[in-house]
């Protein structure tokens, strides 16, 4: 099955179908090395330190039960989640959870008013629609998952072949 319906020249579908992988590369080098620097700056700061700062951070309605625990968890997750993602491994489920640590995050800047940068944008905002994306698509021919899937050696031009 051609991966491009109704494309007559397979030459053209390849080379649509490897800028597509390209750009999935790049989306997921992007985020992973965000996650990745994030967890190094708050290894950097000190456990004792980047729990003080997240606990100031923490809004009032989430109860000590659940706050304790994630704030000694979002680095290490964050390092796991960057690592994940430049490996383009178990890539939709690492996307989905990184999605929903941005969205805690910007759930958590919101209610201490610190959400915006310069009017009504968020960086998070973007940073989700990318990962929303990897979700979606996963992490192309470039990534650990398509070895893992014994989809490596896959017929040229084709995005849904059988492996050879």
């Amino acid at each position: 099955m051609p991966c491009c319906k109704g494309d007559s020249d397979p030459k053209q579908c390849t080379c649509r179908q490897w800028t597509l992988d390209l750009v999935i590369l790049l989306n997921r080098l992007s985020m992973g090395g965000f996650f990745l620097l994030a967890s190094v700056g708050k290894f950097r700061m000190g456990y004792p330190a980047w729990l003080h700062y997240y606990h100031s951070q923490t809004p009032s309605f989430v109860p000590s039960w659940f706050a304790n625990p994630y704030g000694y968890v979002v680095p290490v997750a964050e390092m796991v989640v960057g690592a994940l993602l430049v490996l383009g491994l178990w890539t939709r489920g690492i996307a989905a959870v990184a999605l929903l640590m941005i969205l805690s995050f910007s759930i958590s800047m919101a209610s201490v008013g610190k959400f915006s940068v310069g009017g009504n944008y968020s960086p998070n905002v973007i940073m989700m629609t990318m990962l929303l994306f990897l979700v979606v698509l996963g992490s192309g021919r470039l990534g650990v998952d398509r070895c893992l899937c014994n989809r490596c050696e896959m017929a040229p031009g084709t995005a849904d072949s059988k492996p050879r």
